[in-house]
């Protein structure tokens, strides 16, 4: 069990990272056309991208993560994940047993704790520590807090398509940020991102995908996300959304660091 328990905790941070990652929804476009967002610039586009995905005043999704090793068997969790303001976000674990109970809590990109029920402890997240790689992931503690891309990264216009564009992203001069540059590939039918990829160093490193688009409560979201390394035998994260409500009441009580070590 403690051998479990210690992957169990090892594949936490890979589920807020790519929940922060992956907020897919996005309401039904309405004020500017793609193509005026298109005629203002790429970083219109992006600001308008994020606005999209992020600028709610709550929200609350349920979620399936696999993670899937080159070799070895997967691992599926799920967990839930409440958000308010786009910045405070609590996540607590539903199954399976050896991750029961487990809770991180952010808010905005600088704080975040964790609490494991097997020792009782929450334990804050050093800013060091947030450029690491995540044992057993192939994500970062740094892509837990990612936010708004536009207030961190410059845009340029890249390929474009029929029926999507591409922006090539490079990181403002005073951004804390894992990666130098991101491509991304926004979808004219939704302005959203469809695609991410990621590059460190010259070299892709990771590539994001977005599918199973439908209406979910209301809102146009992408229920399936897939994150894939590049190179042999790569390890493959999918994170699958089972619901979501928009606008429904949260208290600001719910997201303070003593809310960890309770249940819903």
């Amino acid at each position: 069990m403690k051998r479990l328990s210690r992957l169990a905790l090892s594949l936490v941070p890979a589920a807020v990272a790519l929940t922060a990652l992956a907020t897919t929804a996005g309401p039904a476009r309405a004020g500017e056309s793609f193509a005026e967002l298109e005629a203002k610039g790429a970083q219109a586009m992006l600001e308008a991208a994020d606005k999209l995905m992020n600028h709610y005043p709550t929200q609350l999704w349920t979620f399936k993560m696999t993670v899937k090793p080159g070799s070895g068997e997967p691992k599926t969790l799920r967990f839930k994940v409440w958000q308010k303001g786009g910045k405070q976000r609590l996540v607590r674990f539903l199954d399976p047993g050896e991750v029961k109970g487990m809770s991180i809590l952010t808010s905005g990109a600088s704080v975040m704790y964790v609490y494991s029920p097997q020792t009782d402890n929450v334990r804050r997240v050093a800013s060091h520590a947030k450029r690491q790689t995540l044992l057993g992931s192939n994500l970062t503690y740094s892509d837990m807090s990612t936010e708004d891309l536009s207030t961190l990264y410059d845009a340029s216009f890249g390929e474009k398509t029929d029926d999507a564009l591409w922006l090539e992203l490079k990181k403002k001069p005073d951004a804390d940020v894992t990666w130098d540059k991101l491509r991304v590939k926004v979808s004219r039918k939704t302005t959203l991102p469809e695609v991410i990829e990621y590059w460190d160093g010259g070299k892709r490193v990771r590539t994001q995908e977005r599918s199973r688009y439908e209406v979910m409560d209301g809102v146009p979201t992408y229920r399936l996300v897939t994150m894939r390394d590049e190179g042999k035998d790569p390890l493959v994260t999918t994170l699958e959304m089972e619901s979501q409500e928009v606008g429904l009441p949260l208290e600001d009580s719910l997201f303070q660091k003593k809310n960890l070590v309770r249940g819903e």
